[in-house]
């Protein structure tokens, strides 16, 4: 898939390749790039693309305290799919696996979307 299909040109922000080891835990957190990327990090959209992943591996979110315990969103991504990722809410990652998994990280501005139906939740 060619990404340019969905992004204007000029919108590209930076890329780069995330590599988990099997049997690895990403610690919950929050990515806050505001050091890197100044004011405009809440304008970015984040892509995630798996290269290398199993179904032993998963991204959660916690998405909603408010009952008094967390509610949290678990995600096995697809190998070769496209997903837009939120970093800023907390979240973890995990690999159970024997293999590694690698990750595409790209970040587009959001004013560079071409179709905001194609991004919206």
């Amino acid at each position: 898939m060619h990404l340019a299909k969905f992004f204007k040109d000029g919108g590209h922000v930076s890329t780069n390749i995330a590599k988990m080891f099997p049997k690895s835990y990403l610690y919950e957190h929050q990515d806050n790039t505001s050091k890197l990327y100044g004011a405009y990090q809440e304008t970015l959209i984040k892509l995630q693309i798996p290269l290398f992943n199993t179904d032993s591996a998963a991204v959660m979110w916690i998405e909603d305290q408010s009952q008094g315990y967390p509610k949290t969103t678990v995600v096995n991504m697809v190998e070769g799919g496209v997903h837009i990722i939120d970093n800023i809410k907390r979240h973890s990652s995990i690999n159970l696996d024997t293999h590694d998994r690698y990750l595409l990280t790209t970040r587009y501005r959001m004013n560079s979307v071409r179709d905001p139906a194609t991004v919206s939740a």
